[in-house]
């Protein structure tokens, strides 16, 4: 493996994963998902919608550099801008001189002094079957765009959901609640009148705890002859119910804590609502312009700093969809007396000088 630039060669030692693989194990024996805000639906939400974005972004510039940046990798830098606030990528050059950019997996180290040329990284490599460290790899070989820089720690980056950690936890304990109730037996109950036999309390637990959805017969406290049934309850025959019954405020609390989450991750809310095109087409726009292209012109200018040309992501495809809005802006535009060139140019209809 040669690095970036070409001429380099890299420290390979075994890192032990060993660690991760135990607590895994731990945490699927125990039947429990971590109430941790990666988890959720609502940052899935956000961090699926900007990948899709910039897997659908246009990559100009040389063509020997721009292969590497295919739309598997803009979108896993996309994700990962949203989920953690950075990635790291090893510019890699390949035996038949192709650039690739590798991804850097689990977590990485930055060591260097205020200048950000010293800087040196530890990455680990990832496989299907194996795992390589690479430490001392020079910054001028790893591509790091970061969403939000800390002003304490310009070398690292921090993600919405990082910096608004309380709108996450609360986000993720809702959910983990509703799922801890959910995953509680449920199905229906119909009980039956005695039968002569003597069922145990041991055998309606077993029948409770395999239920799935379906149906158990219970014993009823109707018995079978003339004068005991008026003495009954009216609805013990009736199928009843068990199952998750959550709280409506749990509930609606849930809901209130996504839009925490889409708005720390710059994603208007009304993109997940079912509602009027016309809204939705404004909220695509405002992502688009608020979200989407500030964090793809961070990424094309560390792409241009360390491929050493200029590299530049384009979101014009998605931009059509907002085609009517810019036409309308043109219009008043126009009819304000502006140049139409330049009115075509401010509306996105076309370069502007």
């Amino acid at each position: 493996m040669k690095l970036w630039p070409f001429g380099r060669t890299e420290k390979r030692e075994a890192a032990s994963y060993g660690d991760a693989v135990i607590d895994a194990i731990v945490e699927r024996s125990a039947g429990a998902v971590p109430a941790t805000p990666t988890a959720t639906g609502a940052l899935q939400a956000c961090s699926g919608m900007v990948a899709r974005c910039f897997a659908a972004a246009a990559v100009s510039g040389p063509a020997t550099l721009t292969a590497a940046v295919t739309p598997a990798v803009l979108s896993l830098i996309g994700r990962a801008l949203i989920r953690r606030g950075e990635v790291a990528f090893l510019i890699d050059v390949a035996d038949d001189g192709r650039v690739r950019l590798l991804p850097a997996v689990g977590d990485f180290d930055v060591h260097g002094t205020f200048d950000p040329e010293s800087w040196v990284y530890r990455l680990n490599l990832g496989g299907p079957s194996s795992w390589t460290t690479l430490r001392d790899v020079p910054a001028a070989a790893v591509v790091h765009p970061r969403f939000e820089v800390d002003p304490d720690r310009p070398w690292r980056g921090i993600g919405p959901i990082q910096s608004a950690a309380l709108a996450g936890r609360l986000s993720a304990e809702t959910a983990a609640a509703l799922a801890d109730a959910e995953s509680g037996p449920r199905g229906q109950l119909l009980p039956l009148p005695v039968d002569g036999e003597d069922p145990t309390i041991t055998a309606l637990k077993a029948d409770i705890r395999t239920l799935r959805g379906r149906l158990a017969f219970v014993e009823s406290v109707k018995i079978m002859h003339p004068g005991a049934v008026g003495n009954a309850p009216s609805g013990d025959w009736d199928v009843k119910r068990i199952g998750a019954d959550p709280p409506r405020a749990e509930v609606d609390l849930l809901g209130a804590a996504a839009l925490e989450v889409y708005s720390a991750c710059g994603v208007p809310p009304a993109l997940f609502r079912t509602g009027e095109g016309t809204a939705q087409r404004e909220s695509f726009r405002r992502l688009l312009h608020s979200t989407v292209q500030p964090l793809g012109r961070i990424v094309s200018a560390e792409l241009s700093e360390k491929l050493n040309a200029d590299v530049s992501l384009s979101f014009d495809p998605l931009f059509a969809a907002d085609l009517s809005g810019r036409a309308r802006a043109f219009q008043s535009l126009v009819g304000g007396g502006m140049d139409p060139g330049k009115a075509a140019g401010l509306a996105g209809l076309m370069e502007s000088d």
